[in-house]
């Protein structure tokens, strides 16, 4: 990798604690998450707030911006001796973003709708998204994705280490995906806390990219080359 394109990517790196930053802005707007199963009438006047579907907007920009925040991350991993880990994490990572989008737009912007008409008396439609996305299709979706995006975390964790970088900042990264798929079934405090892990994460890991010198003689744990020495 020339220094050109290692500047590039660093630069392009600062992507991935705007992920995290845009993942916490979007729930702390959003505040807790319900369930309109257990209490429609809740849902609804939440779904119906004008912070609704901005924050599930902002959270489905995250998650965009988080797919380009990986793919500079897995130009820079390939190039060490994490680049067969980096591959799979890659794509179990692309994957799972994927199918969580399909259900963000969803819930930015069909949900707030369909509350609106819920609060005029007609309940039709908080029953279809009850039917639809809180069970059945939504969640033969949504629990696949957060499985298959924690393995993939778990797997750039394991590239992070291997390829010279802090352990810690791939621990914290390994985290978020978990906490923020599965936790808001049950903590929001929880959920929240996967959205500043992604930020602190995210940001370790640019500032350790950042830090390093592209034509520096370090060699990765495992004994080869690590980034730096094959930038």
């Amino acid at each position: 990798m020339s220094n050109n394109s290692f500047l590039r990517n660093r630069i392009s790196l600062t992507m991935l604690p705007l992920a995290g930053l845009l993942a916490v802005l979007g729930l702390l707007l959003r505040g807790p998450f319900g369930n309109p199963s257990t209490n429609p009438s809740a849902f609804a006047q939440a779904a119906a707030s004008p912070n609704f579907g901005t924050a599930w907007v902002i959270i489905l920009l995250g998650s965009v911006v988080r797919i380009y925040s990986l793919m500079v991350l897995f130009a820079i991993l390939a190039q060490t001796r994490a680049a067969r880990w980096v591959f799979w994490a890659l794509l179990f990572s692309f994957v799972s973003e994927a199918l969580f989008l399909s259900l963000t737009g969803i819930l930015a912007f069909a949900t707030p709708v369909a509350a609106k008409l819920y609060l005029q008396g007609d309940a039709g439609l908080i029953n279809v998204l009850k039917a639809g996305f809180f069970s059945g299709p939504g969640l033969a979706l949504l629990y696949p994705s957060g499985l298959i995006g924690t393995l993939g975390s778990i797997l750039f964790s394991i590239a992070i280490y291997r390829s010279n970088l802090p352990l810690w900042a791939g621990i914290l990264y390994a985290l978020t995906t978990p906490l923020l798929a599965f936790a808001p079934a049950f903590s929001y405090i929880l959920e929240l806390l996967g959205g500043v892990l992604l930020l602190v994460s995210g940001t370790w890991i640019a500032v350790a990219v950042w830090r390093h010198q592209p034509a520096s003689e370090t060699t990765s744990r495992t004994g080869q080359p690590s980034l730096m020495g094959q930038a």
